[in-house]
């Protein structure tokens, strides 16, 4: 294919290319990697098919799902359409000026992000209790290897991350729980773009994480941080090492390590002042995680941490273990409310899974 030439050259005095003998045919359009490339260097073609694109998959939400509330079709929308003609669902304020993209290299390179603090929550999985506020990001860069996407992970490095985050004076609704799909999810069954987006790497030179309750406030800082995916021997290996499948019980695991350089810890009350800070520090530690999602809707059923660290420097006084046992307890109540919460939404599951069966047992 030969794209952008320019029109005053006629096509006949084009040099003819050859592969295996064969003369290529010249086109003024060619689709690659879902896109249109046109002759003359526009995006009018691949505007129309995205439109089209976006028609076909709302009209096929509002037939499909008329039954549904309007909050379900519109999460649904948002899923599968709001992201079409890059769109992102992670950013927020997203401007030409901050993106540099090369498509068909594979690079990629943002500046100046503000993430989607919801979207950002519920990708992290984190507790019920706890909601980020704000995440800021000044620089990432993006590098994707179009044809070992199988075997090699999409690398994403970070620069400066600062984030916010507090907990909620009312739990926020389970996600697992609700008819409602997570905004990062892909809504149908563990696939392709699924175990991509698992495997990714991400590396982060720097984490600042701002951390506000009623009772204190702490600060968590990070330095080399370093995400990847690992085979069940905790090795790095080709990607479909790093997953084991179970086909009979319809689940996966899926193995991750995250190690980091050093990590500090304060936290000050905010109720007493008498009560003296508490600081700890960290250096080259590591912790193993171990995710079990659903192949059904990639649902995540469960995660098992393992936390090790090298050299763990803590200076710990009377009064800086009676400030650890006062913001612990500050956070016990939202702690049960939240256990309680998602033991109602595992139940819940539970008859989710065998309707006809209870059904039939209260006929009887």
């Amino acid at each position: 294919m030969e794209v952008g030439w320019a029109s005053t050259h006629p096509t006949s005095m084009l040099r003819t290319v050859f592969l295996n003998d064969e003369p290529l045919q010249i086109v003024e359009s060619f689709t690659y990697l879902g896109h249109v490339l046109s002759s003359d260097s526009m995006d009018d073609l691949d505007i129309k098919k995205q439109l089209h694109k976006i028609i076909a998959v709302g009209n096929t939400i509002l037939r499909r799902f008329s039954f549904c509330t309007k909050k379900v079709r519109l999460e649904l929308f948002r899923n599968y359409c709001y992201n079409i003609y890059c769109k992102s669902l992670f950013a927020k304020n997203v401007s030409s000026d901050s993106v540099n993209v090369s498509t068909l290299k594979g690079e990629g390179e943002l500046t100046n992000l503000e993430l989607n603090e919801t979207v950002l929550t519920d990708l992290l999985e984190l507790p019920i209790w706890l909601r980020i506020t704000r995440a800021l990001v000044n620089k990432v860069n993006l590098k994707i290897q179009w044809t070992k996407l199988k075997s090699v992970p999409i690398a994403v490095s970070l620069d400066e991350v600062q984030l916010e985050m507090e907990t909620c004076s009312e739990l926020r609704s389970h996600q697992s729980g609700s008819s409602v799909l997570p905004s990062y999810s892909s809504g149908g069954r563990y696939g392709f773009a699924d175990k991509v987006t698992d495997g990714m790497t991400v590396t982060v030179n720097s984490v600042l994480i701002t951390f506000r309750s009623h009772a204190f406030h702490a600060t968590f800082q990070l330095s080399r941080i370093v995400l990847d995916s690992k085979n069940p021997l905790w090795q790095k290996a080709d990607l479909r090492q790093t997953r084991l499948k179970d086909v009979e019980r319809g689940e996966v695991l899926i193995f991750k390590e995250m190690s980091w350089q050093t990590l500090r810890v304060e936290a000050k009350s905010t109720c007493d002042q008498a009560l003296t800070p508490l600081r700890l520090i960290t250096n080259q530690a590591r912790c193993r995680i171990t995710i079990k999602k659903k192949l059904a809707d990639c649902s995540v059923v469960g995660c098992r941490l393992v936390l090790l660290m090298d050299d763990l420097l803590w200076v710990l006084t009377d009064s800086q273990l009676t400030a650890a046992f006062h913001f612990m307890d500050s956070l016990s109540g939202l702690v049960r409310q939240a256990a309680q919460e998602s033991q109602k939404t595992k139940a819940v599951r539970k008859l989710e899974v065998r309707p006809h069966t209870h059904t039939n047992d209260l006929k009887k």
